[in-house]
């Protein structure tokens, strides 16, 4: 089995690394091959990149049983994030947004994008749609609805990694 997690970026993708780390029987990690167009990976992995949006086409053909999960974050707090982003004005011309320099405004623009970009990816895949912010409860679900294990008694384990990512 291979999962695959999407997002926008800036949307609590390193916790979630963290928290996919304890899955049994899977190895998990963070934009592993972000800098390359290798795209491989092994059996039994969790593979946990926002940079994974821009390859859907070569991925869902390479992997046509993959699992995907669509990781979300409250929109104020990943715009704020995003539009600290030192590429999100590069981000800006290269989508050909004219003039637009307004960090906030890219950064919604980035974030309205993507997001439906992989909700429209996701429409005929097997598929989880996880929301940080409601972790770890939700992300015990996406366990359970995907087939994946915990080890028993993990709760305060994902407590805490979601709490530090909190503040």
């Amino acid at each position: 089995m291979r999962v695959f997690v999407l997002g926008t970026g800036r949307c609590g993708s390193k916790t979630f690394t963290k928290a996919c780390q304890l899955v049994q029987g899977m190895t998990a990690t963070h934009e592993s091959q972000a800098h390359t167009m290798n795209l491989s990976y092994p059996d039994n992995h969790i593979e946990v990149d926002p940079h994974l949006v821009w390859h859907l086409g070569p991925l869902s053909e390479k992997y046509p049983n993959a699992v995907w999960v669509h990781l979300n974050r409250n929109e104020s707090d990943n715009v704020r994030s995003l539009s600290r982003r030192r590429t999100i004005v590069a981000w800006g011309a290269l989508v050909s947004m004219g003039g637009v320099t307004d960090r906030v405004r890219l950064a919604q623009c980035l974030r309205s994008h993507v997001n439906f970009t992989i909700s429209t990816f996701l429409m005929d895949k097997k598929h989880a749609c996880v929301d940080i912010d409601r972790c770890p409860v939700q992300f015990q679900h996406m366990c359970d609805e995907l087939g994946l294990s915990l080890p028993p008694n993990c709760d305060e384990k994902l407590r805490k990694i979601f709490q530090h990512d909190k503040g």
